[in-house]
């Protein structure tokens, strides 16, 4: 063994733990070091403080004056709910691990007068919210419940409802039962009744009963039922007898089961309805007019929607639009089944039908005008499509352009065609009437080509269709030269000298 006397811990044993500065302990902490100087990370004081610079490790630890000794730390994947115990420690990642699955799965339930809920605690936000004058308002950890504008209507209803309270309780079984009719508000010099809204009204159950609101009012309810209710003649709105209802200013109404809404209308019938303004239905049953200045007279199933229109003794049929008019006063038929679309188109017959303006359809039945100004008669089906044809007389005429005239049982097609063309009828040759027309004018009439009726045996004489060209006779040219130096393009008719001839080039 060497000896120790007046010689350096250094030079002794070098594996000999010392304070760094070869000095006693003391209660600042000082270094250990190796006899060599070498520093072990380690301080200590005489208060028995140690100070680390790395890692410590124990089996266990424990607190002087506690009996708790800690063997374990407890991380994410141990999981703090397997370790249920006082002997281990979490870290901070098994912490917030648990917390985070037990905050997930909690709620906060609630509850009110009616009804239940819940709150999730890491995704939603409970919620108080106002409502008839209460309102709510959140700020930071705070929420204000603010009641002032309920309280400004009960203080400035006070007297009122203090007024009342006694005549509503001691009547209430007089107004469920009242029969001679309620007035709510002033009952002179002033409104009726102001805004009220009803979940079911019913008036009537017994005679003499009405309900009456002046035009400042407005009544709203989501069922409403009218029987027996008294008549009146007053100018407001007002429900009356036999379930005729009128909502509006000076209607006048009679017969049962109508509905007149609006201004000035006149309902004269049962089961009609009418809305607008100046509007009328006489003696028309299950009729329906909406609009201004419209007139239903004695056409029960009729309508009528727009403004002027007007359907005289024309029952089961339609008007829609401005100033047209179905007039079936002269027809023998029961029931006229008439319509006019458009703007000033008029209609006499039944079954028939004007679509446009200003058509005229005078055809005894089925007459069909579609168009402008076109002007149809006779007797039965005929047709006008387009502007201004015209076919007075006969039957069966079909015409499809403008400004054509028609013929019995005669297509009529193009523009402006020349009558005086069609040739005059020679069955005892075969040559029967026209059958089809085609008209090509522009400023005058003019006729391209006319096809005679062909099939029919008459007298004995078969007739046989005819193909007429008017204009071709005109067209008298040697060959295609001549014809194309004189405007006959290729594919073109023209003859020379009565040989039908086409110019091919």
């Amino acid at each position: 063994m060497s000896a120790l006397t007046g010689k350096k811990i250094s030079q002794t044993y070098e594996g000999l733990l010392k304070t760094s500065d070869e000095t006693p302990l003391s209660a600042t902490p000082k270094a250990i070091t190796d006899g060599l100087g070498n520093s072990s990370g380690i301080k200590l004081d005489t208060d028995g403080n140690l100070d680390a610079s790395n890692t410590v490790s124990f089996r266990q630890i424990k607190v002087r004056g506690e009996d708790v000794t800690i063997n374990k730390f407890i991380n994410e994947a141990d999981g703090i709910a397997n370790n249920d115990d006082d002997v281990s420690l979490p870290t901070s990642a098994a912490v917030k691990d648990y917390v985070d699955q037990t905050v997930t799965a909690e709620d906060l339930d609630t509850s009110g007068n009616t009804g239940t809920g819940s709150v999730d605690l890491d995704s939603q936000a409970l919620q108080i919210r106002g409502a008839n004058g209460i309102t709510t308002n959140a700020f930071e950890n705070a929420i204000d419940i603010d009641g002032s504008a309920l309280e400004t209507s009960i203080n400035t209803n006070t007297s009122v409802i203090l007024t009342n309270a006694t005549n509503i309780t001691a009547n209430t079984t007089l107004i469920n039962e009242r029969t001679a009719g309620i007035t709510i508000g002033e009952t002179t010099g002033g409104d009726r009744a102001k805004d009220f809204t009803f979940q079911t009204v019913n008036f009537g159950g017994t005679p003499n009963s009405q309900f009456i609101m002046s035009q400042q009012g407005k009544f709203t309810t989501k069922s409403l039922k009218v029987e027996n209710a008294l008549e009146s003649t007053a100018t407001e709105n007002k429900f009356i007898n036999n379930g005729r209802v009128e909502i509006g200013s000076n209607q006048q109404t009679s017969g049962s089961s109508n509905l007149s809404l609006g201004l000035n209308n006149t309902n004269i019938s049962n089961y009609a309805f009418v809305s607008g303004t100046g509007n009328a239905i006489r003696s028309s049953v299950n009729s329906f007019i909406a609009g201004q200045g419209n007139t239903l007279d004695e056409s029960p199933e009729g309508i009528a929607l727009g403004e002027k229109n007007n359907l005289n003794d024309a029952p089961s049929s339609v008007v829609i639009g401005e100033k047209n008019s179905i007039d079936g006063g002269s027809v023998t038929q029961s029931s006229v089944r008439s319509q006019a679309f458009g703007f000033g188109n008029q209609v006499e017959g039944y079954s028939s039908m004007a679509v446009g303006g200003q058509n005229f359809v005078g055809t005894a039945q089925n007459g069909f005008a579609f168009g402008f100004k076109n002007n149809i008669g006779g007797d039965s089906t005929n047709f006008a499509i387009g502007e201004n044809n015209k076919q007075l007389l006969g039957r069966g005429g079909y015409m499809i352009g403008g400004n054509l005239n028609g013929q019995t049982n005669t297509m009529v097609l193009g523009y402006r065609n020349d009558i005086t063309k069609r040739p005059t009828p020679d069955q005892t040759t075969g040559l029967s009437d026209t059958r089809i027309e085609i008209g090509v004018g522009d400023v005058n009439d003019h006729t391209a080509m006319l096809i005679t009726e062909g099939g029919a045996t008459i007298n004995g004489v078969p007739q046989v269709a005819r193909i007429i060209l008017p204009t071709i006779k005109e067209f008298d040219f040697t060959d295609d030269n001549d014809a194309a130096n004189n405007g006959i393009p290729i594919g073109g008719l023209y003859h020379f000298k009565g040989d039908l001839k086409i110019r091919l080039v």
